[in-house]
């Protein structure tokens, strides 16, 4: 990290130390970040606001063909200027460094970054962002090249890396934010699908929240759901004793099966001449006031 340019030996007294925190990474690798708890509470932030992925969707009718682009350690991507810079010292066992590139565990982070590469990929139709990951795609294979290219030549001028091995490139279907978007629609992540699956009987409402937490991910994929899901949601209301009768059993086992039978869902699609036709009626009601 010293090497890289992300952190620098801190000589001088700074006004703010932070405790640093290691983290395991699934692959095996460590991940040294800070604990910000503190200087989170003091921060001011811009609030801007994070694309959720049915915004995303709902902007790609006739999408065919996907490509899939992470960026690699994204928030080190975002140097800070000085000040902030020794705001985010931290000690270590050989002394006290200083991020001279966006840590991980600032509160602002992720919509900082979010702000910056969505500026990024504002102008190239066909393409969306949501923190690091950007998605690609076109309603055939000549147009999502040309979306591809354009993007790949913003990255560079943007000095963006991308994880050679995370990116998916050309695909009839990517999996993009817990969703699987295909050229017939959009479907569940098999992983949540599978996670669902593997969930047993709550014992406790800590439990019962974090199935209902997977649960109401899924909620668009599930029909009457909130009906089928009412006695277990009862369970969650403060005056009301646990206790797991035949209707939870019933609701519990019923949402595994209607995650497990998810339906295929299409991509939203409006014709144009329809649009004209609504939109005339609205200007005729406009008209009346």
């Amino acid at each position: 990290m010293e090497d890289i340019g992300v952190i620098f030996k801190q000589q001088e007294p700074t006004q703010w130390v932070n405790s640093m925190v290691t983290v395991i990474k699934p692959n095996g690798k460590i991940r040294i970040c800070i604990d910000p708890r503190d200087l989170n509470k003091a921060i001011l932030r811009e609030h801007y606001p994070l694309k959720t992925v049915e915004e995303v969707i709902s902007q790609m009718p006739n999408a065919k063909v996907f490509s899939k682009l992470d960026a690699t350690s994204g928030f080190w991507h975002i140097q800070l200027d000085e000040p902030s810079s020794k705001l985010c010292t931290f000690n270590t066992p050989f002394g006290r460094y200083r991020f001279a590139r966006l840590p991980f565990g600032i509160n602002s982070a992720s919509e900082v970054f979010q702000k910056i590469v969505s500026e990024m990929v504002s102008d190239i139709e066909g393409a969306e962002a949501i923190i690091d990951d950007i998605l690609i795609w076109g309603s055939d294979q000549k147009e999502h090249d040309m979306r591809l290219k354009q993007v790949l030549d913003r990255a560079r001028e943007y000095n963006l890396k991308l994880s050679a091995g995370k990116c998916e490139i050309s695909k009839p279907e990517v999996t993009y934010v817990g969703h699987r978007l295909t050229s017939e629609g959009v479907k569940p992540d098999p992983e949540k699908i599978r996670a669902v699956n593997k969930m047993s009987k709550p014992e406790c409402v800590k439990d019962l929240q974090t199935f209902m937490g997977f649960i109401q991910y899924l909620g668009k994929f599930m029909p009457n759901m909130s009906t089928v899901s009412a006695p277990l949601r009862t369970l969650l209301e403060k005056n009301t004793a646990w206790h797991w009768d035949e209707k939870q059993e019933t609701s519990f086992q019923k949402l595994k099966e209607m995650a497990t039978n998810a339906p295929l869902l299409q991509y939203y699609t409006i014709r144009t001449n329809r649009l004209h036709s609504v939109l005339m009626l609205v200007q005729k009601d406009l008209e009346l006031y």
